[in-house]
């Protein structure tokens, strides 16, 4: 019995050189350009279907920081009205 070892070496020179051809000509060009098209239209899509955001500069607030400064200065105004409410009833208690 004859193996790839004990094969002669224009068998295997043959034999090599039919490889390399044998896997150019399994790649049809026609099926590689399709492939390539739907690989394009299939990135196209995704991009419509799922577009990046917009970049955020890096000094401007994030939505998270613009609510917590909405709450603080909420808060802040909110304290403000009770202390001069509390002012306003100490001024008519002593007053």
């Amino acid at each position: 019995m004859r193996t790839r070892e004990t094969a002669s070496d224009g068998y295997r020179r043959t034999l090599t050189a039919h490889q390399k051809t044998a896997s150019l000509r399994r790649v049809d060009p026609a099926i590689a350009d399709a492939a390539e098209r739907q690989t394009a239209a299939m990135r196209d899509l995704s991009r419509r279907a799922f577009p990046e955001p917009d970049a955020v500069l890096d000094d401007a607030p994030t939505l998270i920081e613009a609510a917590r400064a909405k709450d603080h200065r909420q808060a802040a105004a909110a304290e403000a009205a009770a202390l001069r409410r509390a002012a306003t009833r100490c001024r008519r208690a002593l007053g």
